[in-house]
């Protein structure tokens, strides 16, 4: 009984130290071969749409019944779902991202590093390691009448000090607007990726510029030194974390999300609609 409860404990840990939950990537249309245009949506009916995800996700709900009380039409049907592409810097090489996608036909990882662009496919349930160094943008077709899911957990918590961007090009802000930022960052990756000079330069100079301005920062040596502390560095992306993460998908949480409630959901974020459920466990 002890060595259960003393794992249990540990796992714990390493969720506190980390920043983890779940999200529904973008909506788009692909217009032509490679080219998207956003689908416009709301908060609300972002958070809605989350929840409903979850409630599958976690059996709360049936896949036939929500797909048989709503008609797919034909613009659903040429839906992609698209993350933002982002990256981040490595601090010490760390931190090291585990995402996992579900409700999806089929999907696919886009890496653009100094290196050049790179894309493979990726399967339902797979964990998938995101690496600081590059940017990565993740792109699926979902289920008929679903949503696509992410379930992620970064290693520390130092992307909250700034240690994590998305792609823009030099001078530009990231769009506050969901359909503006998805375009924008969309371009330019996709511009970078046939470009491969323009991306060395431009991806180094981003990950040049973000580690001098979080190199010194008291926030990322902090969360750096939790996760050293908690074990997250060497747990990696073990299944039981993701389970012990799932378990947190109470109806009560759920229904928070649905809400749209500001603790434990924001839209856009670099996935999509994102909940991020770090703020359920206790710090201490």
């Amino acid at each position: 009984m002890s060595s259960v409860m003393t794992s249990k404990q540990q796992r714990q840990d390493i969720l506190r130290s980390r920043l983890f939950g779940y999200a529904i990537l973008y909506r788009v249309r692909e217009v032509s071969d490679g080219q998207y245009e956003s689908v416009a949506a709301t908060v609300g009916e972002e958070a809605r749409a989350l929840a409903d995800e979850l409630q599958l996700h976690v059996g709360q709900s049936s896949a036939a019944g929500v797909a048989s009380s709503e008609k797919i039409t034909s613009t659903e049907q040429q839906e992609i779902a698209l993350s933002v592409p982002f990256g981040r810097c490595g601090i010490s090489g760390r931190p090291l991202e585990h995402v996992r996608l579900f409700h999806a036909e089929q999907a696919w990882l886009d890496t653009l590093g100094p290196e050049g662009a790179a894309s493979r496919a990726i399967t339902e349930g797979e964990t998938v390691l995101v690496e600081p160094g590059a940017f990565v943008r993740f792109r699926a077709r979902p289920r008929p009448g679903r949503r696509v899911l992410v379930a992620f957990q970064t290693e520390d918590r130092s992307p909250l000090a700034g240690h994590a961007t998305a792609l823009v090009h030099a001078g530009q802000s990231v769009a506050a607007e969901a359909e503006a930022r998805i375009e924008q960052t969309t371009s330019v990756f996709d511009l970078l990726a046939n470009d491969s000079e323009a991306a060395r330069s431009r991806i180094n100079t981003v990950f040049s510029e973000m580690t001098d301005a979080v190199s010194d920062n008291i926030e990322i040596s902090a969360a750096q030194e939790s996760a050293r502390t908690s074990g997250s560095y060497e747990a990696g992306g073990a299944p039981s974390l993701f389970e012990d993460a799932e378990k947190l998908l109470t109806p009560e949480t759920i229904d928070r999300i649905r809400s749209a409630d500001p603790d434990l959901f924001r839209f856009p974020g670099m996935f999509g609609a994102v909940t991020p459920l770090f703020s359920l466990l206790k710090s201490c």
